[in-house]
């Protein structure tokens, strides 16, 4: 229940009863049965999650699962484990790679591949410092790339000689 809707309910109280012990009285006991109702909520809502968690952990497994397989199942907690650093090296090479072989940089001149290259670092970056660094270097590199039309668009109006 919101807060206004709070004040709403309480602020009836003052309009339909006479006396000012009536009113703190009505006032406590919807008090309390707004903050028994919010608590009910929130007891359904903890039962809910925890059943999707107790859910998950039956069709997906826990890693005490994976323990019991064996070296077959320390090494998948390894590649668990790992994936992000994998992840993380892998396109840091693919960045050097295109930004310092000639061959490579040329490719970025398509749009379609420059957009794949985009997309890739952003799954990746995004994977590994999460979705609010990402915001933050998003409008960055929006203006760079604004900057970078507005800067080859002078440069085509501009008479050859």
């Amino acid at each position: 229940m919101k807060e206004s809707d709070k004040f709403d309910i309480l602020n009836l109280v003052d309009e339909f009863t006479a006396s000012d012990a009536e009113k703190e009285k009505m006032k406590r006991l919807l008090s309390e049965a707004i903050y028994e109702q919010e608590l009910e909520d929130q007891l359904k809502e903890c039962e809910a999650k925890e059943e999707l968690l107790e859910r998950i952990r039956e069709l997906e497994g826990t890693t005490a699962d994976l323990k019991q397989a064996g070296w077959w199942g320390r090494f998948i907690l390894f590649l668990r484990g790992a994936q992000r650093p994998i992840w993380g090296f892998a396109v840091l090479i693919l960045d050097i790679l295109v930004f310092t072989c000639p061959t490579l940089h040329g490719l970025l001149k398509n749009p379609d591949l420059m957009t794949v290259f985009k997309v890739i670092n952003f799954l990746v970056l995004g994977f590994l410092f999460g979705e609010r660094a990402l915001k933050n270097v998003i409008p960055l590199v929006s203006q760079m790339n604004a900057s970078r039309r507005e800067s080859q668009q002078v440069t085509k109006d501009q008479p050859k000689g």
